[in-house]
């Protein structure tokens, strides 16, 4: 059998408009987002850094006839390395996948060998008693403006900085006969015994200030802006986008907002098929399709679009947690959804991704069920060539739900979208997908090869009327099926109304 297409589908942790709730991630995202912060906070830096280190090394040079004799050699060595290392590391830094444990890392190696550097110039001058350990607390400072994180590693970054002297001036004291008289040297010793105090205190303080830092930009992080919006907090996402709670700097309004995922060079793709969506939603007027209120590209390159916020959840957490529905409710939420596609066809697009995961249920003040139909990322225009935007022999839709002649290599139509409302009424009645094979391949067989949908007992027992509107939106033969979602929902409305008015 020849091979099949590689799937282009949502990722089962796609966004979905107005889901709120709780995300055991909102933290990680926030860590996230400071992360990119520390980056850019430090790519600033390092030019800094550079040029104060390097007027300090001019100075070394144009004084070093005023303050002795030192080791010329070892001297440059220690002016001369951490310069480089820090030019190395504004390199790396222009990268744009730089990890938090590869930015700690450079940051842990800079700033150590920049206090390397001081003392060993401190020792090959003067001895335990060098001025230029004094220059260890410029580097906790310089260190305090580039970096900020809890104090259980900040303790550690700025330990190490204030150790080192000491360290080094032990060290120094086994090889070295002069080093070791001047630990002898009371005057030379309270000296020496004053730096390290000074160093360790500036490192304890700089650390706590660090840890002060750390929340107070989390904070900043979490309520960034983006356009003309404040994010709150963030409750999906998807491969190429994160969904946020965010509110209207303005008008005081809260939507959810799509963000996509900042990168270096977005592909030209991602960026169309962004816009694609919100330009076909924003197209859409029926009000059981998801409302767009506003498209725009940031300062900063983020391309989002703010979206109406709902509350509830998909008709996928619906049969898990309620198991199977009702015949009549079942249909009455195939039916809105039926509706709200039939506006899109008749404007000539297709879904492409109908599920019950991008189909959001939310409650009427009545209490009455209200659906949405959500995520049009994937939707294709009948009416324009450039909207094909997936590559040849891709699959674009979700195993379980797409039509069996999108799989075989059709182009999906409106009849597409018919079959795949059919599936989620199989879902909602039964409880479970008609084709549940574990093995994506297997399913896709399945649903190619199969002559009809699978029976089940909740089918069995279905009224004969709404069985032949199943049979007919599920029939495997597009040319059988409705020819759009509009004559869909027509057949549901009125088998709802012959239902409901007998058993009223």
């Amino acid at each position: 059998m020849a091979s099949h297409p590689t799937i282009v589908a949502p990722n089962p942790t796609t966004p979905k408009v107005g889901v709120v709730m709780t995300d055991a991630r909102d933290e990680n995202e926030v860590d996230r987002l400071h992360h990119l912060d520390a980056v850019r906070r430090f790519r600033t830096a390092l030019p800094v850094g550079m040029v104060i280190w390097g007027l300090g090394t001019a100075f070394d040079f144009v004084s070093y006839g005023l303050v002795g004799p030192f080791w010329v050699v070892p001297w440059a060595l220690c002016r001369v390395l951490p310069w480089l290392m820090l030019l190395v590391a504004w390199g790396v830094l222009r990268r744009p996948d730089i990890s938090p444990r590869a930015l700690r890392a450079i940051d842990m190696t800079i700033y150590t060998s920049g206090s390397i550097a001081v003392a060993g110039m401190a020792l090959l001058g003067w001895g335990i008693y060098g001025p230029y350990e004094a220059a260890a607390v410029s580097i906790m400072l310089m260190r305090l403006g580039t970096s900020a994180e809890p104090w259980q590693k900040s303790i550690v970054s700025y330990g190490v900085i204030a150790i080192v002297f000491p360290l080094m001036a032990a060290t120094a004291a086994v090889v070295s006969p002069e080093i070791r008289t001047q630990f002898v040297d009371l005057q030379k010793l309270s000296i020496f015994v004053v730096y390290t105090g000074f160093g360790l205190l500036t490192g304890g303080l700089a650390a706590w200030l660090s840890h002060v830092f750390w929340n107070l930009r989390r904070e900043l992080v979490a309520a960034k802006n983006v356009g003309r919006y404040v994010l709150k907090k963030r409750i999906g996402e998807g491969g190429m986008a994160e969904l946020w709670t965010a509110t209207h700097r303005s008008l005081k309004k809260d939507v959810a907002l799509k963000i996509m995922k900042p990168r270096s060079a977005p592909k030209a793709t991602d960026r169309q098929r962004f816009e694609r969506e919100a330009r076909a939603t924003a197209d859409l007027s029926h009000p059981h399709t998801v409302r767009i209120y506003d498209y725009g590209l940031t300062e900063e390159g983020h391309y989002y679009y703010a979206m109406e916020l709902l509350e509830g959840r998909d008709l996928g957490q619906l049969v898990r947690t309620e198991g199977p529905q009702p015949a009549t409710r079942a249909a009455r939420l195939v039916q809105q959804a039926s509706s709200a596609l039939a506006e899109a066809h008749e404007a000539g697009i297709i879904h492409r991704d109908i599920k019950p995961a991008n189909l959001f249920l939310t409650r009427q003040k009545d209490g009455s069920d209200f659906v949405k139909v959500l995520d049009f990322g994937v939707a294709r225009s009948l009416r324009d060539a450039e909207a094909e935007l997936t590559q040849i022999g891709h699959l674009v839709g979700t195993p379980g739900y797409i039509a069996p002649e999108v799989i075989a290599g059709e182009v999906a139509d409106s009849r597409s979208d018919v079959y795949s409302l059919g599936l989620v009424l199989y879902t909602l009645i039964s409880g479970h997908s008609a084709f549940r094979q574990s093995d994506v391949e297997a399913r896709l067989v399945a649903q190619m090869n199969a002559t009809a949908v699978p029976r089940s007992a909740a089918l069995d027992s279905l009224d004969s009327d709404l069985e032949r509107i199943f049979l007919r939106s599920t029939n495997t033969d597009p040319a059988e099926r409705y020819p759009h979602a509009g004559a869909l929902a027509e057949a549901l409305r009125e088998w709802l109304a012959t239902a409901e008015s007998s058993t009223g």
